[in-house]
């Protein structure tokens, strides 16, 4: 009996830190004090939290793997279930967004309705919590001498680990150089098993762990208003029930949208952006920048809005941007 006290004295020790304590339980899907009994003896894991517990502690693998089979008689850990435990939204959830679409603020619906829907959706496709990530983009409102779409700016994203597991505001642009900006110039649905294997003609420019994703457009009829971006950590996680919900959800985020941020697909003539470290320096300054414009315009006696300041230097960062030399757009 020896081993099943040294992983459990293994598990106290880890969780003697909060913050790790609190990572370690986003990373199962269960809560700290489920950490605290399995630690003291009080309870026992289910073999899919044996699993992801060893997942989450590769460094331990090979102790907990032994431990584990001493005590539970499980001598393979093999690989976390990937099987969606519902693979339809469920009815009620719908009647929750459209209270929230019919009862938000004007100012508000975004944040409300893309909130309310990525948590729902972090939950159902990655109910094993074996690491997604989920952002929501939008069409920035077209511009340039043509009037044309020529960025997505991310607005929203959620995720499970290695990613961050509370909805936060995004900030970033993507382009033509995207995936995602593939799918909405396309208007359908892109799924790619394994980004080193699969990508083919694809653009992509991958974040940190990204192994697979799924991008799906946002639309109303035959527009659009940006997309919803599913990545993975793992390699053929996006089975046809999992895809068919990420379209699922883009599809009730168009709830999100106002009527006048919807755009014809002739509209969309994405233009390249640079990469993210070029582009944190340009936001450096943000709300620098709508405080100033906003003492500019009520000086003018034209008062802006938050919300209206944000969205002219977004696209003045835009413009910005676009301007670039080529050179500084090489990685």
């Amino acid at each position: 009996m020896q081993q099943s006290r040294n992983w459990r004295e293994l598990l106290a020790s880890l969780i003697s830190d909060p913050r790790q304590k609190q990572t370690l339980a986003n990373k199962l899907g269960v809560t700290p004090l489920t950490l605290t009994r399995w630690a003291e003896g009080e309870s026992q894991p289910r073999p899919q939290n044996l699993r992801l517990l060893a997942e989450a502690l590769p460094q331990y693998r090979a102790e907990l793997q032994q431990a584990f089979g001493e005590e539970f008689g499980l001598s393979n850990l093999g690989e976390p279930m990937l099987e969606l435990e519902e693979e339809e939204i469920p009815s009620a959830f719908y009647a929750r967004v459209l209270n929230t679409h019919a009862t938000a603020l004007a100012m508000l619906r975004f944040w409300s309705i893309a909130s309310l829907i990525l948590q729902q959706a972090i939950g159902q496709l990655d109910p094993h919590q074996v690491g997604i990530a989920i952002t929501v983009v939008q069409c920035m409102p077209p511009s340039g001498p043509a009037g044309k779409v020529r960025s997505l700016r991310k607005r929203v994203g959620i995720g499970t680990g290695p990613w961050q597991s509370s909805v936060e505001q995004k900030a970033g642009f993507l382009g033509a150089e995207s995936l995602a900006g593939y799918t909405v110039a396309q208007g359908r649905l892109i799924v790619i098993q394994d980004l080193m294997r699969d990508q083919g003609y694809y653009p992509a420019r991958p974040i940190e762990g990204e192994v697979g994703c799924a991008i799906a457009p946002i639309l109303r009829s035959s527009c659009v208003a940006g997309g919803l971006l599913v990545s993975s950590t793992r390699p053929d996680f996006f089975l046809p029930g999992r895809s068919r919900l990420v379209q699922e959800y883009a599809d009730l985020l168009a709830l999100a949208f106002e009527p006048h941020e919807f755009y014809e697909l002739q509209l969309i003539d994405l233009q390249t952006m640079p990469p993210e470290h070029v582009q944190e320096e340009h936001f450096k300054h943000f709300q620098r920048r709508v405080a100033a414009l906003m003492r500019e315009a009520a000086l003018n006696d034209r008062p802006l809005k938050v919300t209206q300041a944000e969205l002219l230097v977004w696209q003045q960062l835009e413009e910005e941007l676009l301007g670039l030399p080529l050179p500084d757009l090489q990685e």
